[in-house]
């Protein structure tokens, strides 16, 4: 008898889900990531700044992660990316473990969102850092 693979429901995505959500989700997936809104991961937790990323899953006692650096080139004519290349390197569990305490500590994961904070302009005038996260999802 087959049964089919059944995947986990989606988790709700609080936050700016406008221009960099969506630009985020599609380098993600070009950089071979996986899709939050559908980790079972005790937690997940993405760094973004331009060309590299910083991912932290810890399950139980298990932590681990690693450091992606990417480039892509974009077309001038389309202003399309394509031609994304990355390289990913495996992260010392020890220094992931002090991370994930300075996570915890800093309270890092409790800054609101830009559209969540009453009179923020966005603009392009500096610079831009992505934290993106998740934990275990019980609706």
């Amino acid at each position: 008898m087959w049964i089919p693979n059944v995947s986990s429901q989606e988790k709700p995505v609080l936050g700016d889900t406008t221009f960099w959500y969506r630009w985020h989700i599609s380098l993600a997936e070009k950089l071979q990531l996986k899709d939050f809104s559908t980790s079972e991961n005790e937690f997940a937790f993405r760094f973004w700044n331009h060309g590299q990323v910083v991912e932290i899953i810890k399950d139980g006692d298990s932590i681990r992660g690693k450091l992606i650096n990417y480039i892509y080139r974009v077309n001038r004519r389309s202003e399309k990316q394509n031609g994304t290349i990355f390289n990913k390197i495996t992260l010392d569990s020890t220094r992931l473990a002090s991370a994930y305490r300075f996570i915890q500590h800093t309270k890092i994961l409790e800054i609101p969102s830009d559209n969540m904070i009453k009179g923020w302009n966005q603009g392009l005038d500096g610079i831009t850092y992505i934290i993106s996260f998740t934990t275990v999802y019980r609706p």
